[in-house]
């Protein structure tokens, strides 16, 4: 008896499949950084006459020379990383050499700029925050008061708080936990888990916020933060994280706080900081931030007053 032949592969949906896998290697909010430095170095190109695909190594080196008139450096890398990023999906060779590298060493050494940081939120100030939110008592208030207390609590990131879904909070004794699915730093999608314990303040509570909102929501599934304008196509459709952003930051300056200062990252920044303040073993941080490297979670202990986090003060001089 033969063998069943086995049936000829469709080409073209496997071309797709290949093309959906390629794309999910870079985060979301990389992508879309990305498109729209590529479309800046395309319309300078444009205005130029240069070729931008394949762009050579001094048409990159021109358009990063423009970029510092008027920009950071870490911006003109981030567009020359855009450019290289795009040669190479296209399957053409990255236009960054030895001449473009030198380029960029030069203009940090010239510039010796200070990368710009977001203000890290205290505990004082996030009772703010929730204090004027929970006084609303709307709809979008109770959700916007969530999305603000739990962000803070967890660290993490406005395209994580975009992502979250119910079937990823799980109710316990002590509070809720947490499954992050995918972020920045973990590309293989292991995922992790971050407690979430009752808050001893009742507005900074993110156990009391969650369920706040959810009583609200309801406990279909689908995202955990939901869209709750008249635009949005269903009941459970979720908020893009660059609605998040917006979010944060209008909540944040209602408090007084210079919003141009301030957003997601100050609750990130603020949990860190005030983590390590209060002694906090670096470890523990970093399990819940999610940082793999101690040298990054440094990056975000940003104390807003030096004598906070004086080690001669802690020592019983």
């Amino acid at each position: 008896m033969t063998a069943p032949v086995p049936a000829r592969p469709d080409l073209e949906l496997l071309r797709i499949e290949v093309d959906k896998f390629r794309a999910a290697e870079t985060a979301a909010i990389t992508e879309y950084g990305y498109s729209r430095d590529w479309m800046n170095f395309c319309a300078w190109c444009k205005r130029t006459g240069c070729v931008p695909l394949p762009a050579s190594s001094e048409t990159l080196c021109l358009f990063i020379a423009d970029q510092l008139t008027n920009k950071k450096v870490s911006t003109a890398c981030r567009r020359a990383a855009a450019v290289c990023s795009i040669h190479q999906r296209a399957g053409y060779p990255s236009p960054s050499d030895n001449s473009v590298r030198q380029l960029l060493r030069g203009a940090r050494r010239i510039r010796a700029e200070q990368p710009r940081q977001m203000r890290p939120l205290s505990v004082l100030e996030l009772r703010q925050v929730a204090g004027i939110l929970s006084e609303k008592r709307t709809r979008i208030a109770t959700r916007n008061c969530g999305i603000v207390v739990v962000a803070f609590a967890s660290a993490l990131r406005r395209s994580n708080i975009s992502m979250l879904r119910m079937e990823d909070v799980t109710f316990c004794a002590e509070g809720f936990i947490i499954l992050v699915r995918k972020e920045k730093n973990d590309p293989q999608s292991v995922g992790r888990l971050i407690p979430m314990p009752h808050g001893s303040n009742e507005l900074t509570c993110p156990v009391r916020a969650l369920k706040a909102w959810l009583a609200l929501r309801g406990s279909q599934k689908g995202p955990l933060f939901t869209r709750l304008d008249s635009n949005r196509k269903s009941e459970t459709e979720a908020l893009s994280f660059n609605a998040i952003g917006k979010i944060v930051k209008k909540a944040i300056a209602a408090t007084g706080i210079d919003a141009a200062l301030s957003g997601c990252h100050s609750l990130r920044a603020g949990l860190i900081t005030e983590a390590g303040i209060a002694g906090v073993s670096p470890l523990v941080i970093a399990a819940t931030s999610g940082h793999r490297s101690l040298d990054s979670l440094k990056d975000y202990f940003r104390p807003i007053g030096l004598f906070k986090a004086c080690a001669a003060g802690q020592i019983g001089l």
